[in-house]
């Protein structure tokens, strides 16, 4: 919880007015787990799967599909960042390509 005071001006009186801002903390969500088709073209990814499933993790179900999915997101950065980096570029290239090709169509 978040506080905030405001004090008035003070007057002819000897008490000043204080105005009380109380506000509850925003809290970040975590930002879900999305799964992007591309990644099964990796040549990784079976072993990224299987290395996720292996795991052996103590608690309830949910809680461990939680944290298997949790470090199957960690695994999958590396693969997506060496897909994407320059994707940009890549389909700017791509694009103009298309265009040459369908001019002479």
């Amino acid at each position: 919880m978040v506080v905030s005071a405001y004090f008035a001006k003070p007057g002819t009186s000897d008490h000043v007015r204080i105005e009380l801002h109380l506000s509850e903390l925003e809290q970040t969500k975590r930002k879900q787990f999305k799964f992007i088709n591309i990644w099964a073209y990796h040549h990784k990814f079976i072993d990224i799967i299987r290395e996720g499933e292996e795991v052996l993790i103590e608690g309830h179900t949910t809680y461990k599909i939680f944290v298997k999915v949790k470090n199957m997101k960690r695994a999958f950065r590396k693969p997506h960042m060496e897909f994407s980096y320059g994707l940009t570029d890549k389909i700017k290239t791509i694009a103009a390509t298309l265009m040459h090709y369908q001019k002479y169509m």
